[in-house]
């Protein structure tokens, strides 16, 4: 399990993530927010192996691809390292539930790609800006998707691949949100921190410290 990926989904339901998307940077507080995240990390730890910490990305997604878990709790982008382990394995993906009120249980979704120019004025501007443009049509848009096992951002074009087509109706209900740590300063060492919550327990310690951490990194930032 990614650490950092396993909280952002099961703060997905609760107002935690909410918090640094739209609270002012002064205004957040990890400690108030996410306890209750943090907790649910901890029970969610007590069903994985005896040993979690002795397994990285690349052996989680073998014993998927090896039919020795049942559930891996991570983003689709492992879809294609699992195929390529197993081409044949049986795969579906699902958001997390991290409430037990449906209506509140949202996807974790960002986009990690962008199309740009440079502001100056460039000799092919317009060739380079006719290539975004026929890269943001519908067929480019659809076959990029298909190739890279990812979900779109043009409108109209849905994920076909069998592993990922109950995903389709969550982002047709625009029933997601963000992913949180694109909204903290990577200065901070949030996997590090993560990881070292999940093996102590120390959930108040950590929270504390990641409060510190961000004020820090706002002031340095002349944010605060």
């Amino acid at each position: 399990m990614d650490d950092a990926a396993g909280v952002e989904r099961a703060g997905a339901g609760h107002d935690a993530v909410g918090l640094l998307e739209e609270a002012a940077p002064g205004d957040v507080s990890f400690q108030q927010a996410y306890p209750a995240v943090m907790q649910k990390m901890l029970q969610l730890k007590k069903y994985g192996p005896p040993d979690p910490f002795g397994f990285d990305y690349n052996t989680g997604n073998r014993e998927m691809a090896d039919g020795k878990a049942a559930m891996l709790l991570q983003g689709i982008w492992a879809v294609p390292n699992i195929r390529a382990i197993n081409p044949k394995v049986n795969l579906g993906a699902f958001p997390l539930p991290a409430t037990n009120d449906p209506a509140k249980n949202k996807l974790v979704s960002g986009v990690d790609i962008l199309l740009t120019l440079p502001k100056q004025k460039t000799k092919h501007q317009a060739e380079a800006l006719e290539f975004i443009r026929w890269l943001m049509r519908k067929q480019p848009a659809a076959e990029y998707a298909k190739e890279q096992n990812a979900f779109s951002a043009v409108k109209g074009v849905k994920q076909n691949d069998p592993s990922l087509v109950a995903l389709n109706p969550v982002f047709e209900s625009n029933h997601i949100v963000g992913f949180a740590d694109h909204h903290i300063p990577s200065s901070i060492p949030l996997d590090s921190l993560i990881q070292g919550a999940m093996i102590d327990g120390n959930i108040k310690g950590f929270l504390s410290n990641l409060d510190d951490q961000y004020k820090q990194a706002l002031a340095r930032r002349g944010l605060t």
